[in-house]
């Protein structure tokens, strides 16, 4: 898993490597992600903060912060 700063943008993103093929699909790891996403937002509060699923075949699967 990895926590980046978009140096241009100011965006944090929080990524979540996974080996599934379709991660989004798993409501247990959605939940872990918009948690995971939530913290960051509150520790940078004003900053603006998205989330993605990094899969097993090299795909990123951005995830809304909705639940």
């Amino acid at each position: 898993d990895r926590l980046v700063r978009h140096r241009a943008s100011g965006t944090w993103w929080v990524l979540d490597y996974k080996s599934a093929a379709r991660p989004e699909r798993d409501a247990a790891l959605l939940a872990q992600l918009r948690r995971y996403r939530a913290a960051v937002a509150a520790i940078h509060a004003g900053a603006p903060v998205r989330a993605a699923f990094l899969t097993g075949q090299g795909a990123l699967v951005e995830v809304d912060g909705d639940g």
